[in-house]
């Protein structure tokens, strides 16, 4: 076999690990288990097609209604969507958000 297909393989073997023990959680039984009364932000974005906004009512319920922030054109990594991967900054819709949820605590 090749030595580059070998590769391939192996990256493959590792990733079906860690993939495999990733989709093991499911994020509303994790969410049940935060105390009442705990802030929480969830955020989704619209572009994002490993975590649709669709996807995300059961964390919501689960966390006691929690508000979830939609972000127009944010993709999984919290960048603009078609953004390149490597040293973009986090969105500045993201960046508003996460500001405006630490402001109770900014104003102590």
């Amino acid at each position: 076999m090749l030595p580059s297909i070998a590769e391939l393989f192996r990256t493959l073997a590792a990733q079906s690990a860690f993939l495999r023990g990733d989709d093991a959680i499911h994020p509303p039984d994790v969410a049940r288990k935060v105390p009442r009364g705990t802030r929480v932000l969830v955020t989704c974005g619209t572009a994002d097609p490993h975590v649709p906004c669709a996807t995300l009512p059961p964390l919501l319920k689960a966390l006691h209604g929690e508000h979830l922030a939609a972000l127009e054109g944010i993709d999984h990594l919290l960048h603009p969507a078609g953004s390149p991967v490597e040293g973009q900054p986090l969105a500045p819709a993201f960046l508003a958000v996460l500001h405006q949820w630490v402001r109770p605590w900014s104003a102590r």
